[in-house]
């Protein structure tokens, strides 16, 4: 969303402030259909990425996000993968996600009630 945002608001500046950023969302928003809004605005963001490059180097806030591979970014998503199959133990996520960093990404999840935990049982 970022992206389609630079691109057709701030394409000539850098350093834009994510105050521009939302003041622009704001006045674009579908109120109607938000959400396939934001679908929409994040398809064609990938495909300016893909033909264009990505324009969030310009945004003020930007940071090189850390590697993908082996980070607690990873093993949630695979997590959520793992119990959107179905419930599972400690040690049936463990059998399918090997990471030190497992129980400490399930306690986060738990945290943040994105998942939850029945006795020794994690789930959606």
């Amino acid at each position: 969303i970022r992206t389609v945002l630079i691109h057709h608001f701030f394409a000539q500046e850098t350093a834009v402030p994510d105050t521009a950023i939302r003041q622009a969302v704001a006045e674009i928003l579908e109120v109607d259909r938000p959400r396939q809004w934001y679908w929409a605005l994040m398809d064609y963001g990938t495909y300016l990425k893909r033909t264009t490059g990505s324009l969030n180097t310009l945004s003020k806030s930007y940071t090189l996000q850390s590697r993908f591979a082996g980070s607690k970014r990873q093993v949630r998503g695979m997590v959520i993968r793992q119990l959107a199959q179905r419930p599972a133990t400690l040690q049936q996520l463990a059998s399918h996600i090997d990471s030190p960093l497992l129980s400490e990404v399930l306690s986060a999840l738990c945290r943040e009630g994105l998942i939850h935990k029945t006795k020794v049982t994690y789930h959606l």
